[in-house]
């Protein structure tokens, strides 16, 4: 349905184009041009349109998370290592199938962490374990074709499970990295169960403050994309003192042919 919303965006650091010269300090006018995913116009209701200063209070130089999709094993053996190494040292977040641990289910060709390794990357690396799905499947059809009630199960079950190991956290990564897909819209519920929801989004960084705290973007690495290209994005984001949330899945030593999907 149709809902008012607060929605930031950063001046710069955005996927787009931009015209002549702009300046932020000789800004007059603002123009607007709204599409879908698949670049087609929509209608949008704009109640009003204003500037805000960045705050640099908290984060004078902006924010960087690394976050991990699907609990996948490459995961906890080469990212929570080199998080570890980083400097400062940055902590991760694992949106995890906490339903699976222990089992022989795979996810991209890789096993899903045992409930051990996902205690290692928490007590031993620091990092969180949340919530992304109960199943595999669950990732690969979305949330289209859930009843309210499935969808309400699904939250509260990914809760239970990461409570009955341990893990006190529930944020949620929207499986598809969407929150709203063929009429099914999961915002309500996930704000009734969860702290936070995390999107996909290669368009911006997150702003801060945030726009909503369940709608967070969060920018995910293909295989094609380069360190330069990542890099970039990170650049970007902190010039506006933003939040750059890097989404990973599969993590490799050495570049290679891997496919990697936001799923």
């Amino acid at each position: 349905g149709e809902e008012w919303l607060l929605y930031l965006v950063p001046l710069t650091g955005f996927d787009g184009a931009t015209g002549g010269s702009p300046s932020k300090t000789t800004l007059e006018d603002v123009k607007f041009r709204v599409s879908d995913n698949s670049n087609a116009g929509v209608t949008l209701d704009i109640a009003g349109a204003f500037f805000v200063q960045k705050d640099t209070r908290r984060f004078p130089n902006g924010a960087i998370s690394m976050v991990a999709d699907d609990s996948r094993k490459s995961q906890h053996d080469h990212m929570a290592s080199l998080l570890d190494g980083s400097t400062p040292k940055i902590n991760g977040t694992y949106y995890s199938y906490p339903g699976l641990f222990d089992s022989s289910v795979t996810s991209g060709g890789e096993a899903i962490f045992t409930t051990a390794e996902a205690k290692a990357v928490r007590d031993t690396h620091g990092s969180e374990i949340t919530f992304h799905a109960n199943t595999v499947d669950m990732t690969s059809a979305g949330y289209a074709g859930l009843s309210s009630g499935e969808l309400e199960r699904e939250m509260i079950d990914g809760r239970n499970l990461l409570q009955d190991d341990g893990f006190n956290t529930m944020n949620v990564a929207y499986v598809r990295g969407e929150f709203a897909i063929n009429g099914i819209n999961s915002l309500p519920t996930v704000r009734k169960h969860a702290k936070s929801g995390r999107t996909i989004f290669k368009k911006t960084g997150e702003t801060l403050p945030v726009s909503d705290p369940y709608r967070l973007r969060a920018m995910s690495v293909q295989s094609a994309d380069t360190l330069a290209t990542i890099t970039g994005w990170i650049d970007d984001v902190i010039a506006e003192g933003g939040w750059a949330i890097i989404a990973m899945h599969t993590i490799v030593t050495s570049p290679d042919s891997l496919v990697n999907n936001n799923d």
